[in-house]
């Protein structure tokens, strides 16, 4: 497990992968508030760990018409939804599977 109490860059990210690894990330409801390009943020965790969950914000979240690759690469499997806080809406919630 790992806490940094800050806030984390792309650039972190690619850093922290030669030096940390896991078995599972969690990303929930958390990548459409990331700065950059949301899919280089996917690529680089999913370098990290043998599987990704993400909660993905749809049409729920004005930030995500605002993201620059706001999308799920392909790869990923559905496994579930979770309902949205801001409106009636239900978020994907997706898992990458990288085991090595």
């Amino acid at each position: 497990m790992a806490y940094i109490n800050r806030k984390i860059s792309l650039t972190d990210i690619k850093i922290f992968n030669n030096i940390m690894r896991f078995d599972i990330i969690l990303c929930l409801s958390v990548l459409h508030h990331v700065p950059g390009n949301v899919s280089e943020w996917i690529n680089e965790l999913n370098k990290m760990c043998n599987y990704l969950v993400i909660e993905f914000a749809g049409e729920d979240s004005k930030r995500t018409n605002l993201k620059d690759g706001y999308f799920l690469p392909y790869g990923y499997t559905e496994i579930g939804s979770a309902k949205s806080h801001l409106a009636d809406y239900d978020r994907q919630i997706v898992v990458y599977k990288n085991v090595i």
